[in-house]
């Protein structure tokens, strides 16, 4: 094994965990709406710099060119000499402002830096989407988000593209989405259940009552 090697693999086991201290919401092409939390670049620089130097690395953003595109350059770098690195071009057009693109590194530099040093700084349920199913800490989350709903058509979609979506505010189709097509997978959360019903519910032009309601914290 190389030195470099070694060394990531002594601070990856040292890196601090990194408060995902920003939230940022998402609008989808249907109308809807998502959010999730992540850690700026400036905390997750903070946080590894330390530990990077601790154990003989340093890390090295630079803008270059790939095929006479702009590109973002990162490298991990070793005290011995050693060097890993990757280029990735920067998705930019001939309208792009100097704003947007200060912007635009900014974005890549936080993405490329994670997945160097193999961290994860935002929330990752990506899998979950895909799948229907709720994240980890749901439960917390959408009791005090949902004190106020009082109706099914209140109730606010946890995953996916439409998450912080109510479901009063989705179209029939997405609507009858989740009453008939949206499977609750395996260890769902009693949000899960209360979501489906509710949308089995609204999808019947009921907006009072729930065939079910195993998730009692929830006012309806």
């Amino acid at each position: 094994m190389s030195e470099l090697a070694k060394a990531l693999a002594a601070a990856q086991s040292q890196f601090p965990a990194i408060e995902r201290s920003k939230d940022v919401r998402v609008q989808t092409k249907t109308g809807g709406s998502y959010t999730f939390a992540y850690a700026p670049l400036d905390a997750i620089l903070n946080a590894v710099r330390p530990v990077l130097t601790k154990n003989g690395l340093a890390v090295s953003q630079l803008l270059a060119n790939v095929n006479g595109a702009p590109a973002l350059k990162t490298m991990l770098l070793h005290e011995g000499g050693e060097l890993l690195a990757e280029s990735c071009p920067l998705p930019t057009n001939g309208s792009t402002s100097a704003q947007e693109f200060g912007s635009l590194v900014t974005y890549m530099r936080r993405y490329a830096l994670v997945a160097l040093l193999g961290i994860a700084t935002e929330e990752d349920d990506d899998g979950n989407h895909a799948s229907g199913n709720s994240t980890a800490g749901s439960h917390d989350t959408y009791v005090q988000a949902t004190q106020d709903a009082t109706k099914p058509s209140e109730l606010p979609i946890h995953f996916g593209k439409n998450k912080g979506t109510p479901l009063g505010k989705l179209t029939l189709n997405q609507l009858l989405w989740y009453a008939n097509e949206w499977k609750i997978q395996d260890e769902p959360s009693d949000y899960d259940h209360k979501l489906k019903a509710a949308a089995v519910a609204l999808a019947g032009g009921d907006d009072e009552t729930f065939a079910s309601d195993p998730y009692p914290d929830v006012p309806f």
